[in-house]
């Protein structure tokens, strides 16, 4: 069944530090009453799902987020909450909320990851136009973007530096929330990739040896 630590649910393992120490900190009066607002919004939403009984899930959260949460809401009597990422050491994390006695009834901590978030394995394979991910992924926010993907609907998003070599097939990991999302990238991004491939991770999967992309999308040069 889930683990758990205190009453706080741990699916995740905690950010990484390399991770944090690559984010620009935010400074000043303004960032810390942002994340005391966040805060305080995650908690009355765990509160209100713990006191009616029911469960509730939060879309993807920034890794500062993530992490302020765990912290907050460890050990806490009157709630219950788990991390569902993806994988194990994903950054961005969905929360799941549910009173502390409806625990087991969510059943193991991979039924639960599961349910909230799936890790796509996505292979393009080289062609004339070169990787189709870009240096670094670089391609992947504009990818994503170009077939109507929210970003905040996206978990990590990840590209393997040790793919291509060779004119071989380049590869990127998506993490998304199972459904119209999923389905949506599934269908519209191998139009855009050509020769391509999308799968479902096994659960368990971890994207080794793959690095988070800056999912910021970059103007194109429509000049002749």
């Amino acid at each position: 069944m889930l683990a758990a630590v205190g009453c706080c649910l741990t699916l995740l393992s905690p950010l990484p530090a390399s991770y944090r120490r690559s984010r620009s900190p935010r400074v000043g009066i303004t960032a810390v009453a942002v994340d005391a607002a966040a805060l305080s919004a995650l908690e009355q939403q765990g509160v209100a799902a713990s006191e009616a009984w029911d469960i509730a899930v939060t879309g993807f959260l920034a890794p500062e987020l993530v992490a302020a949460a765990a912290a907050a809401f460890e050990d806490r009597a009157d709630l219950a909450c788990a991390q569902v990422g993806g994988y194990a050491a994903a950054s961005r994390a969905r929360l799941v909320f549910t009173n502390p006695e409806l625990v087991d009834s969510l059943g193991t901590a991979a039924d639960l990851a599961a349910e909230h978030a799936v890790l796509l394995r996505v292979s393009a394979a080289y062609d004339k136009s070169g990787n189709k991910f870009g240096v670094a992924g670089t391609k992947l926010p504009n990818l994503l973007a170009g077939i109507g993907v929210e970003f905040e609907d996206l978990g990590d998003v990840l590209y393997d530096e040790g793919s291509g070599a060779n004119k071989g097939d380049s590869v990127a990991y998506i993490v998304c929330a199972p459904g119209p999302v999923q389905k949506s990238i599934e269908r519209l991004l191998p139009k855009s990739l050509g020769r391509s491939t999308i799968e479902v991770a096994e659960p368990g999967s971890e994207p080794e040896g793959a690095t988070l992309v800056d999912m910021v999308v970059a103007r194109l040069d429509k000049r002749s």
